[in-house]
């Protein structure tokens, strides 16, 4: 099987490079576009071209040869210089299919392969584990298997839909980008597109579908909530929602420096660990603090400046020596206004993102938690051992629990950024100049 941190590194690398060929087309046509070089049509003409516009090409050169020679001979540079620019293009990227093309079309067939058997094989060994034990004492342990199921399920989804849309991309683009470097840009976007949220989303629901009627397994997913969060069906959605209000209120008592002890937490401490938990909480404080600053420029300048000095002027007619007091006094009198401001929106800011989910931002705010869960469940080892091991660990008549939770703390799942950067380094070695 093609290495899991290989392919990582070959989606980033193709990621990368798809973007600087846009890049640069789009620039060029820029370019192009700002020196009035009719590139599209004269092109052909210019060079040879014999498509059925070329009658309408050679009249243009002569309406050209007739406005001066100087302005055929810089058509004529922009011409050459867009035929060359689309055949290095063409010449670069051919280097990168010859080195991915067979890897990724191997990683497609063995992917397919491990998905039809994890499906077929091993949820089943799944539903056995969830029908022989009782999962409330150590219910973290089988939410973990349950998680490396639905992991497995995606990352597997996602190699088979993300490899076959890197080889429509080699197959088709050498034919786009001599048909017209405009249009390349828009065709590249549409063929490379797709998101890991989406087919995270079907990969839970294609284990939920089959584990949903052990009744275990209800406890399980709305533990699993906090690492996987989903909202598919309405069970799930009711999770969902309730791990939003959860990390709501724990923004809130973070703010408000209420710290919570184990004592008083409303869930188990393993589902405020969850890394869906965690990075929806990160999420909802820096939309918070973005929301404060905006209310903050409505109406902070005018409680500072425009408050203390209408005071002033008002004192001027008075007196001065009423003036000189009355500013300071204006400004501790906004100050104190702000503070009580600024304590009631952080004692009520569970509240207020609560309101705000029915709101364009709040639901934009979710969508991009949504995102970043999906990437991260993408950028975790698969742990191929715990999966393979488990019918060893059901048919032994050893605590099966303790020998999950071994295998679980002894696995470093996340990818290090430097083994990332390797494989980048590797397969990225290539310039993109053009």
């Amino acid at each position: 099987m093609v290495d899991y941190a290989k392919l990582v590194g070959i989606f980033n690398a193709f990621d990368k490079m798809s973007e600087r060929v846009i890049a640069d087309c789009e620039q060029f046509m820029e370019s192009a576009t700002e020196t009035g070089a009719a590139i599209g049509g004269v092109a052909g003409a210019l060079l040879g071209g014999n498509d059925r516009k070329t009658a309408e090409d050679v009249a243009t050169v002569g309406t050209l040869l007739g406005a001066g020679v100087g302005a055929l001979v810089g058509l004529g540079n922009k011409a050459i210089k867009y035929s060359s620019t689309k055949n290095e293009l063409i010449k670069k990227i051919n280097k990168h299919k010859e080195s991915w093309y067979s890897i990724v079309s191997e990683a497609i067939s063995d992917y397919e392969v491990q998905l039809g058997q994890l499906e077929k094989e091993q949820i089943p060994i799944l539903i056995t584990l969830l029908k022989k034990n009782d999962i409330e004492t150590n219910i973290f342990y089988y939410r973990e298997v349950l998680h490396h199921y639905i992991r497995q399920a995606f990352q597997y989804s996602y190699i088979i839909e993300k490899g076959k849309k890197i080889l429509s991309y080699f197959d088709d683009f050498e034919e786009e980008l001599k048909e017209d470097l405009g249009s390349f840009s828009e065709w590249s976007q549409s063929t490379i597109e797709l998101s890991k949220s989406s087919i995270l989303d079907n990969a839970y629901l294609m284990v939920y579908d089959k584990v949903k009627e052990y009744e275990p397994s209800k406890r399980l997913f709305s533990q699993l909530v906090s690492e996987c969060p989903s909202c598919l069906t309405d069970e799930t959605r009711s999770d969902m929602f309730e791990l939003v209000r959860v990390v709501a209120q724990a923004y809130e008592d973070s703010v408000c420096m209420r710290k919570n002890t184990k004592d008083t937490l409303s869930l188990s401490t393993e589902y405020y660990k969850g890394s869906g938990f965690k990075i929806l909480f990160n999420i909802i404080s820096e939309y918070m603090y973005n929301l404060r600053i905006e209310k903050r420029e409505k109406w902070v300048s005018s409680l500072f400046l425009w408050g203390p000095l209408v005071l002033t002027i008002i004192g001027l007619f008075i007196s001065s020596w009423s003036a000189i007091v009355i500013f300071p006094c204006g400004v501790l009198f906004a100050s104190i206004i702000f503070a009580l401001w600024h304590k009631s929106f952080n004692s009520n800011s569970a509240k207020i993102f609560m309101q705000q989910l029915q709101t364009e931002d709040g639901i934009e705010c979710l969508q991009y938690a949504e995102e970043c869960i999906a990437e991260n469940e993408f950028e975790q080892k698969p742990n191929l051992e715990l999966i393979k091991s488990m019918p060893q660990i059901i048919g032994n008549d050893t605590d099966d629990t303790m020998e999950i939770k071994n295998q679980i703390d002894s696995f470093n799942s996340s990818m290090t950024s430097e083994e990332l950067a390797e494989v980048e380094k590797e397969l990225n070695a290539m310039d993109y100049d053009f």
